[in-house]
């Protein structure tokens, strides 16, 4: 079977009369990836130690392997904790988030906007959150 991008895929939704053969059709293309088996693709292919980002994440250890486990799915804003030690730059972590199913980073949205700033500025997770909380947003 091809493999559908999303334009392909939105362009079928507007034309589809029956949604049953669409999601037949298309529901591999469907499913979202488990955030800890992203971020594990995402460590190997950086050939990163676990060890290493579990403490710059600064999430509970267990809780953390939890995810990769895909036990646990992490909320939105822990997810992103982990682009600032995996270096993801903006696009990255745009692909982190939609391939994981969470809401993309919205640049009109002022505390995505500050994120977005960030990242762009491979600043760490600690300095994120101090502007954040100098901005008046709840921290990462």
């Amino acid at each position: 079977m091809k493999k559908n991008n999303t334009e392909n895929i939105e362009r079928q939704l507007r034309t589809v009369h029956d949604y049953d053969t669409f999601l037949k059709e298309n529901n591999e293309e469907l499913t979202a990836i488990h955030p800890g088996s992203y971020l594990v693709e995402l460590i190997q292919a950086r050939s990163l130690e676990k060890k290493d980002l579990i403490k710059a994440v600064n999430l509970n250890t267990g809780y953390i392997y939890e995810i990769f486990r895909n036990e646990k799915r992490p909320e939105r804003d822990k997810l992103l904790r982990f682009a600032f030690p995996l270096k993801l730059n903006i696009e990255e972590t745009q692909t982190m988030l939609k391939r994981c199913g969470y809401a993309l980073l919205y640049g009109k949205n002022p505390r995505d906007s500050l994120i977005m700033f960030c990242i762009s500025r491979r600043k760490t997770q600690i300095e994120t959150n101090i502007l954040l909380h100098k901005y008046g947003f709840e921290i990462l």
